[in-house]
């Protein structure tokens, strides 16, 4: 029973360290919730939900995030 115990808490160890993706990954893969109308000048006219079930927005960089929120 105790080699059946730890075999399995080994095989659970290992498997999630693996299928964890890294920053890139995620950036790559990433989908906004939305899609931006855009005028000939390259402005924002309307933005129109393609996926109604989650919000995700726009990657903003650290630099734009204000101070406090990053302390938060």
């Amino acid at each position: 029973m105790k080699q059946i115990f730890a075999s399995l808490l080994i095989a659970a160890c290992a498997f999630p360290a693996s299928a964890i993706p890294t920053f890139d990954e995620v950036r790559k893969d990433f989908r906004p919730s939305d899609t931006q109308i855009l005028s000939r000048e390259g402005e924002v006219l309307q933005r129109l939900r393609q996926d109604a079930s989650v919000r995700r927005g726009q990657w903003v960089p650290l630099a734009d995030v204000s101070p406090a929120l990053r302390q938060a």
